[in-house]
């Protein structure tokens, strides 16, 4: 029984050596190498250059004005169970926004994202 309280002890004192020398390599980033040289202008994530075809990271998958127009606001935060909303919201947005043709039954078949 000692044994193990002992070894307890010994992991619980490694673990505080650990956070000791993680904070000791800190120290403060000032100076002109820290500093921002090019900031966006205010809303520019927004403008649409972000969406823009020959930006292979940036996918808009979801449109709000499109999905009130087709009247799925609420279909996903109604219908969709919380593992399967991320892929209900992409599937949507492929079949624009129509929610017939099938597409419970292809959502049933994605596997959820948990």
């Amino acid at each position: 029984m000692s044994e193990q309280s002992s070894q307890a002890d010994e992991a619980a004192s490694q673990e505080d050596d650990q956070r000791l020398c993680w904070n000791e390599n800190k120290s403060s980033r000032i100076g002109s190498d820290y500093q921002v040289t090019c900031l966006p202008l205010a809303g520019s994530y927004s403008s649409g250059q972000d969406n823009a075809p020959d930006n292979p990271e940036a996918i808009n998958i979801w449109d709000p004005a499109r999905a009130e127009e087709e009247d799925v606001t609420d279909f996903v935060d109604l219908y969709i169970s919380p593992s399967k909303k991320w892929l209900a919201i992409e599937l949507l947005h492929e079949r624009q926004y129509s929610v017939s043709t099938g597409f419970m039954c292809t959502l049933d078949s994605m596997s959820p994202m948990d």
